[in-house]
């Protein structure tokens, strides 16, 4: 489905996607996201919406898994928006009282604003 032209099969395609218990899903979507014949660059808000969902769940065990595995990326991915996407998670792991649904939710304004910039 990434690189045809068939729409996201469900509205809420990104929770389908992603739980906790596959934090390593993240891996393949970043891989998607730097593929330029990856034609859905929306998978880019599962990030984001992943990230929020760890965060609040406050569950120590995916926070840590989440953590490792955005270690682990640092070196693999050039993209800026994953590069964004690290830092803001980082940040948001350090102080999880900073989140914020507007944010880090469904329809994330930090995704919506990253397509905006990149569409001009």
């Amino acid at each position: 489905m990434a690189y045809s032209d068939e729409s996201i099969p469900d509205q809420d395609w990104e929770l389908a996607l992603f739980s906790e218990e596959n934090i390593d899903n993240i891996f393949m979507i970043c891989e998607f996201i730097e593929d330029e014949k990856c034609s859905k660059k929306s998978f880019f808000g599962t990030l984001y919406v992943l990230t929020g969902d760890v965060i609040t769940s406050n569950n120590q065990k995916y926070i840590s898994q989440l953590t490792r595995a955005i270690i682990e990326m640092k070196p693999l991915f050039k993209s800026q928006s994953i590069i964004k996407w690290i830092k803001r998670s980082e940040k948001l792991i350090e102080k999880s009282e900073t989140y914020s649904y507007e944010y880090w939710g469904l329809n994330s304004r930090y995704v919506y604003k990253q397509l905006t910039k990149n569409d001009q």
